[in-house]
């Protein structure tokens, strides 16, 4: 049975991926792909997701507090962004440049401007 974990982490990102493309929200779906993965790797799922030093949700609070400054600020940005419209004035002027009818096109000049 040791090849049910490698399996376990492949079903699991198929999952993720699967489940972000139908728009599930993320916050959903971290928690569901972590079980599967407990579950198949045969790790007890209390202790693995909560209450051990190298858990789910001890990974999860360290990265909250040490990129809280950087997901707050984004945040912020995004609010101001919508309100004052600069969102969909970039949107505009990108698909003047970028022809709408090739979604290739426009997802390497997104790769390209980032």
């Amino acid at each position: 049975m040791e090849w049910l974990g490698p399996i376990g982490i492949f079903i699991a990102l198929a999952l993720l991926v699967v489940l972000a493309m139908r728009a599930y929200n993320i916050l959903v779906i971290a928690p569901v792909v972590a079980i599967v993965i407990l579950l198949t790797n045969k790790m007890p799922l209390i202790n693995g997701f909560f209450t051990a030093p190298d858990s789910y949700m001890a990974g999860l609070g360290s990265f909250i507090t040490k990129f809280f400054i950087v997901l707050l600020l984004g945040a912020i940005l995004g609010k101001y962004m919508e309100d004052s419209g600069a969102a969909k004035s970039i949107a505009k002027s990108l698909m003047k440049h970028v022809k709408p009818d090739n979604p290739y096109r426009m997802l390497v000049f997104l790769m390209v401007i980032n």
